[in-house]
């Protein structure tokens, strides 16, 4: 284990292991990154429960979405080559695409504002169990009305970068994992780093299931062709995503101008941006620039939080799914950064119990499945249409809702915003709420954990 300060390790340490305990989590990895450099580094917990194996700095954890940014790389490459053009069609690239299909461009599919359908996360895909092939997986969505006009809106949708992987493959004349490999992986010395072609993982999957951790059955039962997907098929170490890490404050990979697009909020054809860049998330925590992405499935979460304006890089793998590893980075950044911290909340005088009741309402039947499609604003509710399952799988995690008590609430005059601890029989979250003046919800999400 490294560190520059035993005082902030110690604190490190201690905040990591507590919040290990307080989710649930078998095993994490972490490592923290100033200008490139390592100043700290360590494994906790256990990779594998049955048989005992620690996680070390070493241990490879599958990286689920995390994996984008590194496929959107290689298409940035191919860019930069001029073998892929940005605002190309994609039925350029890809065969068999259909005539709704025509305005959606290579641009569209990095920044998740195509209008596809999700093949993982909607209801009526493929048997994901079954082994298919890449071109199978993406014909089942082909097959259903897009959810928006291409650019009309953003939805994350990991049928995009199944689709870049294929045009990854038409245009390089290698699987897109191999690619990576050859072009990222080995250059940059990530000797741990792979998209596996069968279901090697040292790290085992796990899940949280009626406040037991139980061992997922993702890595067994999925086809290899999900498992290996361009979307989330890579598994790494901290180690190597230090490299990684290290490389992106270079012109090692692309151009810088190039990178700096990547980390541009994605813009729709109104003209508004989204703060989604192309294989990367772009916000900002206290004034403070983060490119982030976070990954959860099969039995792992993963974080990776760059704060690029004060070179500190933050990764999280942890093999739980039902963990919340963004809220590891943060505390372990505000140990570096103070402002970062998260804010204390107290609670406030609720002037309008009526708004408070029809949140706990929302809340209720998200556990139920009964969300409806009027009480939200449209690119809301199409995101939470191509996720209803995975929407009430992440309510069934935290539990049914007991209480919302008020702690903020600000208006700008055409939205007001609502912030609520709220408790669930399994867990206590801080939840914001936005309303449009229409009275539609136009923003629904936790934001983290209460102490």
């Amino acid at each position: 284990m490294m560190f520059t300060g035993c005082g902030q390790a110690d604190a490190v340490d201690r905040l990591v292991k507590e919040e290990m305990s307080r989710q649930h989590i078998p095993g994490a990895a972490i490592v923290v990154l100033k200008a490139g450099k390592m100043v700290k580094v360590g494994g906790y917990g256990l990779a594998d429960t049955k048989l005992k194996v620690p996680v070390t700095p070493d241990t490879p954890f599958r990286l689920q979405s995390v994996s984008k940014q590194f496929t959107a790389t290689a298409v940035m490459m191919l860019v930069e080559e001029g073998k892929i053009r940005l605002d190309d069609p994609v039925g350029r690239y890809l065969d068999g695409t259909p005539e709704s299909w025509r305005k959606i461009t290579v641009r569209h599919l990095l920044g998740h504002t195509s209008g596809l359908r999700d093949f993982i996360n909607e209801t009526e895909t493929l048997d994901l169990r079954r082994e298919w092939t890449d071109g199978q997986l993406l014909a089942s969505i082909m097959q259903r009305p897009l959810l928006f006009e291409p650019g009309g809106s953003w939805n994350y949708s990991d049928t995009n970068y199944l689709a870049l992987g294929m045009i990854i493959g038409r245009v390089s004349g290698q699987w897109y994992g191999d690619m990576l490999a050859e072009r990222i992986f080995m250059p940059l010395g990530m000797t741990r780093t792979l998209v596996p072609r069968d279901r090697q993982s040292s790290a085992k999957g796990y899940i949280l299931a009626n406040g037991r951790v139980e061992a997922s059955t993702g890595d067994t039962t999925l086809g290899l062709s999900v498992l290996s997907y361009a979307g989330g098929g890579i598994q790494s170490t901290v180690l190597d995503l230090a490299r990684w890490d290290a490389a992106l404050y270079t012109d090692r990979l692309l151009k810088r101008e190039t990178l700096e697009q990547m980390w541009t909020p994605v813009k729709l054809n109104d003209g508004t941006t989204h703060a989604s860049g192309f294989g990367w998330e772009v916000d900002a925590i206290a004034r403070h620039r983060r490119i982030s992405h976070a990954g959860i499935w099969t039995g792992f979460a993963t974080q990776i939080d760059r704060f690029v304006d004060d070179q500190l890089t933050v990764i999280v793998l942890t093999n739980q799914a039902n963990a919340a590893p963004a809220r590891i980075a943060r505390a372990v950044a505000a140990t570096f950064i103070p402002a970062l911290a998260a804010p204390v909340y107290h609670p406030i005088p609720d002037r309008e119990p009526e708004v408070t009741a029809r949140f706990k309402d929302v809340l209720r039947r998200g556990l139920e499945g009964g969300l409806r499609a009027d009480e939200f604003t449209e690119p809301v509710w199409s995101y939470l249409a191509a996720h209803l399952e995975t929407t009430k799988r992440d309510f069934t995690a935290i539990g049914a809702i007991q209480d919302l008590t008020l702690v903020e609430r600000t208006e700008t005059g055409v939205e007001r915003s609502y912030r609520y601890q709220a408790r669930f029989s399994r867990t206590t979250l801080l939840f914001h709420f936005v309303l449009t003046k229409e009275g539609r919800i136009s923003d629904m999400k936790p934001e983290s954990v209460n102490q």
